[in-house]
């Protein structure tokens, strides 16, 4: 038996309505190291894009087709920093969320990277970055741990 009195901690979870919508909710992207708040900026990218294709293929396997509406919130962000090898720069997020525009999806895509770029991007703002660097020139996903 783990966690507190017994019982198991629930750290994600991802509930299908009956109307299509798909909500998806994780907590384990935010951590501490030093007393100081980080957010897993990478591996959230990462799962997104992993997460959006499944939950795009359950989709069209239930006859559910598009447009769909794609939301990203990011909750008890205040103090939050990502991780970053720049010696001359701390990025730091001030406010207690993030709340990103919505983006809409109007056709299947190949790849869901492509059409999430500007959330991305829009997340990277939030921490005083132009855009995600985690796009190559050609505009394909690819998850860089770090930038130097």
């Amino acid at each position: 038996m783990g966690g507190h009195n017994g019982y198991h901690l629930i750290h994600t979870y991802v509930q299908l309505f009956r109307d299509g919508v798909i909500e998806a909710v994780v907590s384990g992207y935010i951590y501490f190291n030093n007393d100081r708040k980080y957010l897993g900026i990478h591996s959230l990218e990462e799962d997104i894009v992993k997460h959006s294709t499944e939950y795009l293929s359950l989709l069209k396997e239930l006859n559910i087709n598009p447009p769909y509406l794609m939301m990203l919130s990011l909750l008890n962000t205040n103090e939050c920093r990502i991780e970053v090898h720049l010696s001359r720069f701390d990025p730091i997020v001030r406010s207690a969320q993030i709340i990103l525009p919505d983006i809409l999806i109007e056709k299947s895509p190949e790849k869901i990277s492509t059409d999430l770029r500007p959330l991305f991007d829009l997340l990277w703002n939030a921490f005083g970055f132009p855009d995600s660097p985690n796009y190559d020139k050609e505009g394909n996903w690819r998850r860089k741990p770090y930038l130097e």
